[in-house]
């Protein structure tokens, strides 16, 4: 019987999920799984393998390096030309299974995301400029699908489709979407198309396999996730918690690792967040490097009562089976949380015991 383990954000993403995913795989190795069961390639998961080559991993597992198999899971978005740039990146294409109905994201619904986007100006909801919510959106009336991918002439002749259907979208914007399609390369889309039917293994239920552990990697934070109403709409189109975990795998038992800086970082123009640029003018990050949809990455002080509110609420929906929680801590030198000075004390009396353990590790 396989071991499971989920690897969940506990705030605005950028916790370090990659970080511990690789540790558990060390940690526990065997023929292993890798699931990536929400969100698209708009995470980015820095990994150091022990040969010191650095990767972010987009569309591939964290414990890729562990020679741990991925799994696209239904909820997760495929982008062809990524997976090409990304296996060129990393030197090699790993062993990658995908759901049938995986939903594939097209340049055109990357066009008008970030079409979209502009137009916002100062309103932007900081989109990662990736088309998956478009994706998302488009599927429910026009699907194009993994499984829909070994037949080149019905791939075109949906891409016509959605062709049509974002040039009225365009035009309902005021916008003439032919110089805008100009920017759209089908060639690029159907080599990297082929590349995947070639190279990516259709599964529908991968845990038919007797894996040693399996490793159900999020992506974003839970504070992002889709539910998360008080945010709207700066939130990403997925559940971030282990919901999707337990679309997969039911009741069985399983192990959660909550992870978090000790401090909390965000991408992205949500005004909620508390950000303090004084502070933390000092901190780089050379994996969060500023872009044009999301601008620079933001700190901020540790709000523990809040990140605890959310890994209860999430902990919550397993009844059957009560899964061993850790709170993961990332990126510190210390044990203590980053708050403001007049609210250490309160942040020191909370209710760590409700993790049955506390980990943490350095790694700048």
């Amino acid at each position: 019987m396989s071991n499971y383990f989920g690897i969940i954000g506990a705030n605005y993403g950028d916790e370090g999920k990659g970080l511990v995913t690789k540790i558990l795989a060390e940690e526990n190795p065997g023929l292993n799984l890798n699931v990536l069961y929400n969100g698209g390639m708009q995470r980015g998961h820095t990994v150091v393998n022990n040969e010191g080559k650095s990767h972010i991993f987009h569309c591939f597992g964290s414990a890729t390096f562990s020679n741990a198999a991925t799994y696209w899971a239904e909820d997760f978005l495929i982008t062809p030309e990524g997976v090409v740039l990304e296996q060129y990146d990393l030197g090699f294409m790993p062993a990658v299974l995908a759901h049938p109905k995986c939903r594939i994201v097209t340049p055109y619904d990357v066009l008008f995301n970030q079409t979209k986007e502009k137009l916002r100006g100062d309103l932007k909801h900081g989109s990662c400029g990736m088309g998956i919510y478009e994706t998302i959106t488009r599927n429910k009336k026009i699907f194009l699908t993994f499984q829909d991918l070994s037949n080149n002439r019905a791939v075109y002749d949906i891409l016509q489709e959605i062709r049509w259907y974002y040039t009225n979208k365009l035009k309902a914007l005021s916008i003439d979407p032919e110089p805008q399609f100009k920017r759209v390369n089908l060639d690029n889309f159907f080599y990297s198309v082929d590349f995947l039917v070639r190279n990516v293994k259709m599964v529908e239920d991968p845990l038919m396999i007797p894996w040693t552990n399996v490793f159900f990697e999020g992506g974003q934070g839970l504070a992002l996730d889709m539910d998360n109403t008080f945010y709207y709409p700066y939130l990403t189109p997925s559940n971030t918690g282990s919901k999707g975990i337990k679309k997969i795998i039911g009741d069985e038992n399983i192990s959660l690792y909550y992870v978090t800086r000790p401090y909390f970082t965000r991408h992205g123009a949500d005004p909620y967040f508390e950000e303090n640029k004084e502070d933390f003018k000092d901190f780089i990050d050379t994996s969060n490097v500023p872009n044009e949809w999301q601008g620079s990455i933001r700190y901020g002080y540790h709000k523990p009562q809040q990140m605890y509110n959310r890994i209860g609420k999430d902990a919550t929906i397993w009844k059957k089976n009560e899964p061993w929680k850790v709170l993961f801590i990332t990126q510190s030198n210390s044990r203590q949380f980053l708050v403001e000075k007049d609210k250490y004390e309160e942040a020191k009396s909370n209710p760590l015991m409700v993790f049955d353990e506390i980990r943490y590790i350095n790694h700048e």
